[in-house]
């Protein structure tokens, strides 16, 4: 669980392109504060955090929490490795996410999560990697 609340969880966040990442007290779902993440349009953006177990067999879902904004419907992409080398893009659990304006919560129920291509499901005794993509915003 990352809530965001001191200034060393954003050690534990890798972040790439456009963005900037800062802590907030705006709209925060547990405790004082949350990650609040400036996206430019100049680029897309992908946020890589790093949990402190690799072994998600024992949870039921990933859930976040994102608030969108604009007033506009958005998406990001949410991608999950079990395999350290993926040689096949579609060899990972792969799927898109609307954001309706104001407060999504997200849930995705693990015990179901199989690869992009369907060929196999993906093993949550050990969790390679897991980030969130978004395409670049119109503004």
């Amino acid at each position: 669980m990352c809530d965001f609340e001191a200034v060393d969880d954003l050690d534990r966040l890798g972040w790439e392109f456009h963005s900037l990442l800062s802590l907030s007290h705006e709209r925060a779902a547990h405790g004082t504060k949350s990650l609040k993440a400036a996206i430019f349009p100049t680029g897309s953006f992908r946020l890589m955090p790093w949990f402190d177990r690799d072994d998600w067999s024992i949870y039921k879902a990933l859930c976040f929490d994102v608030y969108n904004p604009s007033g506009e419907d958005m998406h990001i992409y949410v991608r999950i490795e079990d395999r350290k080398i993926v040689h096949e893009y579609n060899d990972a659990y792969y799927d898109k996410v609307s954001l309706r304006p104001g407060l999504n919560h997200i849930g995705i129920p693990l015990k179901i999560l199989y690869t992009k291509n369907g060929s196999r499901k993906i093993s949550l005794d050990h969790i390679y990697r897991f980030f969130i993509t978004m395409l670049p915003p119109a503004k």
